[in-house]
Formats: C-alpha cells, structure tokens, sequence
C-alpha cells in the first residue's frame, strides 16, 4: 500500500466527473463501497495497487495518471 496526501480530491472529482457515487464505482470496479467512501472522504490515505489499478481501468485512465493525481503532481 502506498500514501496519496491528494486521492480524496483526485477520487472525488472523476466520481462527480462520471456522476458515480460510491455504490455505483464499487459495482464497476469489484473494491468495497466502504473503502471508497473512506477514500474520498479523507479518512483513507493508504490505498492497494490492486485498488489504483481498478479505479484506472474504470475511469479509462494509465495507471500511472492516476498515481499523479492521487499524489498532487496534476
């Protein structure tokens, strides 16, 4: 597991940008609903390769995008 200081604001504006809430992005992706509510809300900072690499494929994005978005170098 790896910290992101920025993976809140990063989860919370590709959640708006699809119109996904937490429910509908854990149905896509297979992670639980309560892991990313606990993302975007602030309270998670750790979060699973295995998580990253989900969350990249359902918003169409590198892998590698994400992480600098969840880091803060976008």
């Amino acid at each position: 597991m790896r910290t992101y200081e920025h993976a809140a604001e990063a989860l919370n504006a590709l959640m708006q940008a699809r119109g996904f809430t937490a429910a509908e992005l854990s149905r896509r992706t297979g992670v639980d609903a309560g892991i990313l509510r606990a993302i975007a809300a602030g309270r998670r900072r750790t979060v699973s390769t295995r998580t990253v690499h989900a969350l990249a494929q359902c918003f169409g994005l590198p892998m590698q995008t994400l992480i600098e978005r969840f880091s803060g170098a976008v």
